[in-house]
């Protein structure tokens, strides 16, 4: 029979400062990973409290963190939301549909819980993420929802260790943090088999080069796999290599394949159809993968976005509880599923 290693008296936070020579008020923020102790008192501290022995209490931990949220609005501690995407006059319309999605869900969790909550406008272009980072520490923001980033291709330089972060997004920028997203690959599979169900045979995929970058490949992935798992009446067509907006490449992919339903983002795929005279869902069904984005009515997957959001502030709160900041030892991504929105872009197909 195995037995746990504990010490008969636990370790007390002045046995703590007394070993490390520092004032008991030092090593309280330098063991929880707050205030401005200097990195080298930060570790003589730590090593201190690993060589006593010391293993902090999560119960005391979840105590205090609540009674800190029943405390005045002064003292309360805040989450906060980081968007680098610009105003919304800027950026396409479909796309602050979803960050105020993810926005509204984050802060109802975190409201339920105590928390106050506060949406921190991130521009990679006039601000250096260092400078972000000593900006939420002065606002005294503990923890983080980070929304999806506006470039793929943008990398964090960020210290993150006065924080509990939850990155919403698969975005490699993000890699280290614990993440929380939608599942595409149950996403694109629900959407093929209700397809299929319907009798559509020869089915294609048409998104943007910066859209499958943000997803790391898991559109694709998802898609393919649909095909290989098992047989399946229906096809695969060739996916169009090209941007989002090329609208004469999409064209002539479609002319060249001709598929009877599609998967896709925006309203720009139904505006190209309509304009050569193609009838939906008569000719060709569609289906929007990203359904807050589009805003002509149509079948679409409803990714639950403010699920995501309030699952985003429920991992931040629980780091918070167990006084964990900073990346994680073990990061973790939890997938949320969403679900198939019955639209006037798909319909029952007859057996030819």
């Amino acid at each position: 029979m195995a037995h746990s290693r504990r010490s008969p008296v636990p370790v007390t936070l002045s046995q703590i400062a007394r070993a490390a020579r520092v004032a008991k008020s030092t090593a309280s923020l330098a063991l929880r990973n707050l205030g401005n102790v200097d990195a080298r008192t930060r570790q003589r501290v730590l090593r201190a409290a690993e060589k006593l022995g010391y293993r902090p209490n999560p119960l005391v931990n979840a105590l205090m963190m609540q009674v800190r949220t029943r405390a005045s609005p002064r003292n309360r501690p805040t989450i906060g939301f980081v968007n680098t995407w610009g105003p919304p006059a800027q950026e396409p319309p479909g796309i602050w549909n979803v960050i105020s999605a993810y926005q509204a869900g984050a802060q109802e969790r975190a409201e339920e819980l105590g928390f106050d909550f506060e949406t921190i406008s991130f521009q990679p272009e006039s601000m250096t993420d260092q400078r972000l980072g000593q900006i939420l520490v002065a606002r005294g923001i503990e923890g983080l929802v980070i929304a999806p980033l506006h470039s793929p291709f943008f990398r964090w330089n960020m210290n993150w260790a006065p924080f509990a972060v939850a990155a919403i997004g698969y975005f490699e920028a993000n890699a280290g943090l614990s993440r929380v997203f939608y599942d595409y690959c149950y996403c694109v599979h629900e959407v093929l088999l209700r397809l299929e169900r319907l009798g559509y045979r020869r089915v294609g995929m048409h998104i943007g080069r910066a859209d499958e970058e943000r997803s790391r490949g898991l559109w694709t992935a998802g898609f393919l796999h649909y095909f290989e798992r098992c047989p399946t009446a229906m096809r695969a067509v060739p996916f169009p290599r090209i941007d989002e907006y090329e609208r004469e490449k999409f064209l002539a992919w479609f002319r060249a394949h001709r598929p009877d339903a599609i998967l896709g983002f925006g309203d720009e795929t139904l505006h190209w159809l309509e304009a050569i005279g193609v009838a939906v869902p008569d000719e060709v069904g569609f289906v929007s993968l990203a359904h807050r984005m589009t805003r002509l009515p149509c079948t679409g997957y409803d990714h639950r976005l403010e699920v995501v959001g309030r699952v985003a502030a429920d991992v931040v709160v629980g780091q918070l509880y167990r006084g964990e900041r900073g990346l994680p030892v073990l990061p973790q991504t939890t997938l949320v599923e969403g679900r198939w929105q019955d639209g006037p872009t798909t319909s029952e197909r007859r057996p030819r």
